[in-house]
């Protein structure tokens, strides 16, 4: 937001004193482009432009004020806008293929997540955006006022992210509350299935409609299925 902010006000001062993007990226050495990033929060506006906005519009240091705000966000731009999203719902139908859902997520998974992201962020901001994401999970306290449906490919319990210690303990917990569902695409069960079908006279191998395999309890107090060894009926539709 700190972007957003400093870029329209140099975009403010530029148009006040009838300067062109050109002319500005031409004094500070940039490319049209590049300046109108900055304006946009795109980008993040360079102390460079900022001097050069400061004395040709006028500014008299108000510009250059904005130089100590000029850190990292907290979270992106993206990230801000679906956060919002998210705690004005009142459903979150979440499927996901690669990764666990962050609200699912634990302190050590996506800790790795956030650290290795590129570009990189400093130890603060990682630190800063984990505690924002286990935040984020107090939603799905034991009385929640929103109706949550996560859906995960198998090969989103997979996917290795950091050490295979912090795999071992990211298997989602179970659903805690009748508002809560998880479910589990077995990819391995639907494919053994499919191949056996296909053996058979007349049959196909066709992929068709998703399939899902069944939490062992029930929606709303059904437990994580580890594997598709685990799934009392691997392959059902839901």
């Amino acid at each position: 937001m700190a972007w957003r902010y400093c870029g329209n006000q140099i975009k403010l001062w530029r148009t006040q004193a009838g300067i062109s993007r050109e002319e500005l990226g031409k004094e500070a050495g940039y490319e049209y482009e590049s300046v109108k990033s900055m304006e946009q929060g795109r980008r993040k506006p360079q102390l460079r432009l900022l001097e050069v906005a400061d004395q040709m519009c006028g500014a008299r240091g108000l510009l250059l004020a904005a130089r100590d705000d000029l850190k990292p966000d907290k979270f992106p731009v993206r990230t801000q806008e679906f956060m919002t999203a998210e705690a004005e719902a009142i459903a979150l139908h979440w499927y996901e293929t690669v990764l666990i859902p962050g609200l699912l997520q634990t302190e050590e998974y996506a800790r790795e997540l956030i650290s290795n992201r590129c570009p990189p962020v400093d130890d603060e901001t990682v630190e800063e955006r984990v505690a924002g994401r286990l935040e984020r999970q107090l939603k799905l306290r034991p009385s929640p006022t929103t109706l949550f449906n996560f859906v995960l490919y198998e090969a989103a319990l997979r996917t290795g992210v950091g050490s295979s210690q912090v795999m071992r303990g990211a298997t989602p917990p179970p659903a805690r509350s009748g508002h809560s569902a998880q479910r589990i695409h077995p990819d391995s069960a639907c494919r053994s299935r499919r191949s056996r079908r296909a053996q058979r006279p007349g049959g196909t191998a066709g992929v068709g409609q998703p399939r899902t395999a069944r939490l062992r309890r029930g929606p709303g107090n059904g437990s994580a299925i580890r594997g598709p060894r685990e799934a009392q009926s691997p392959c059902t539709t839901p």
